[in-house]
């Protein structure tokens, strides 16, 4: 094998641990989502006497450095500040999206639910 064959290897070989990890903390990601989801809904129909059972807060960056240093390849403290940066970046504006739209949901959830209930009312008033 040449240098090249060896540089493309190693370099596809980055690319399948880094797919690997990106999915793991999809994975996980989503996870804390529906808990959060969960958690939104059941406040909602308790009130203010709703209590989460567990919490789960997921630290990215904490996350990702043990992935890193479990790599084969090396890496130095800048590299891995800058891409647990760019990834951070990425998460941030994925979550900011996601929680608009359930804002958003839980907007349009509570306007329905107001509506049933003002009707409702209404046909109760008229009986």
């Amino acid at each position: 094998m040449n240098l090249a064959q060896v540089q493309l290897q190693y370099m596809r070989g980055q690319v399948m641990r880094r797919q690997r990890l990106l999915g793991e903390q999809r994975n996980m990601f989503f996870k804390e989502i529906l808990i959060l989801k969960n958690q939104i809904f059941g406040k909602q129909r308790q009130g203010d006497f709703y209590v989460p059972d567990t919490t789960d807060i997921f630290n990215p960056e904490e996350w990702l450095d043990k992935q890193m240093e479990n790599d084969s390849g090396v890496m130095n403290e800048q590299a891995k500040r800058k891409i647990t940066k760019e990834i951070l970046d990425q998460i941030g504006q994925r979550v900011a999206d996601e929680k608009r739209q359930l804002e958003k949901q839980i907007r349009v959830w509570c306007s329905q639910k107001t509506q049933k209930t003002k009707r409702y009312s209404n046909q109760n008033r008229n009986c």
